[in-house]
């Protein structure tokens, strides 16, 4: 009976930790990114405040933000020739 009831004593602590654990400082969310993405909107509808806030902004990005932002606008030039080739084809 002790062996059984240490097993599912240990059986419930293991399940118990394994539920709290997870990468730690990693978040899908990045405020710095977001905020970037945002100024990088504002700047391509011509606003001369937000062109130099997403230089100053790029500049605080580490490596691995500045990677995922290109991506994303890498992505989305391509969506906008994909776009303009439907166009032209169209017509």
């Amino acid at each position: 009976m002790k062996k059984l009831f240490i097993i599912l004593l240990t059986t419930t602590a293991l399940i118990s930790f394994k539920s709290y654990a997870g990468p730690t400082g990693e978040s899908p969310y990045d405020p710095l990114i977001e905020s970037y993405i945002t100024v990088s909107k504002l700047a391509d509808s011509g606003n001369i405040n937000a062109i130099k806030n997403k230089q100053v902004i790029y500049s605080f990005l580490t490596l691995g933000q500045k990677d995922a932002v290109n991506a994303l606008a890498h992505s989305k030039y391509e969506k906008v020739a994909v776009l303009k080739a439907v166009k032209l084809r169209k017509k």
